[in-house]
């Protein structure tokens, strides 16, 4: 079978379909990295016993605002936590159709290894071998932060029922969590 001709206007229309599709993929990686700055918010969780301590919720239920605000931290985490894992999983969905652009872009240039134009290889490799151990470790500080910090604070006000509550409900809201983000590191 011969070798059909490729016109510099083909693999340059490739070409640039593979950097729009490249850009648009590392937008995506870097707002997830940018949004590990929001998980800071986990932090909250220190500085609320304090704010609810003030005289400001002087002869109020200090565990009710306490239960209160720890749930909404832990809703906002968890919010921020299921737009990183849709973002990421927007980067795989990118990720499979790059590769096609990539092997197209080789054969028409003749290339036979895969040095150049492997960039979805290289990133698939580096995201099970370094993002996931990230993810896991920040996932058990901000879980730690936003679960069991809470609960402590909850059972020292003398709350055994907020802290009850905070904890089926962290813990509900934390494996629906799980599982959406199992469904995306095993892709």
């Amino acid at each position: 079978m011969a070798k059909t001709e490729i016109s510099p206007g083909s693999v340059e229309y490739i070409y640039k379909g593979y950097v729009r599709l490249s850009e648009r993929c590392v937008s995506y990686v870097q707002s997830s990295f940018d949004d590990i700055k929001l998980f800071g918010a986990s932090g909250l969780v220190f500085v609320w016993k304090p704010i609810v301590d003030t005289r400001f919720f002087d002869g109020t239920n200090k565990s009710f605002f306490l239960f209160c605000g720890f749930l909404t931290i832990l809703l906002v985490v968890i919010i921020l936590g299921i737009f990183s894992l849709l973002k990421q999983s927007l980067v795989i969905y990118y990720l499979k159709h790059l590769r096609a652009y990539e092997a197209e872009i080789r054969a028409d240039l003749g290339q036979i290894n895969k040095v150049a134009f492997e960039w979805t290889e290289s990133y698939s490799r580096w995201r099970k071998n370094v993002v996931i151990r990230i993810f896991f470790h920040l996932l058990l500080v901000v879980g730690l932060t936003t679960i069991l910090f809470p609960i402590v604070i909850l059972l020292q006000e003398s709350s055994p029922r907020y802290a009850g509550v905070y904890g089926f409900i962290s813990l509900l809201l934390g494996g629906i969590y799980l599982n959406a983000a199992r469904g995306l590191l095993a892709e």
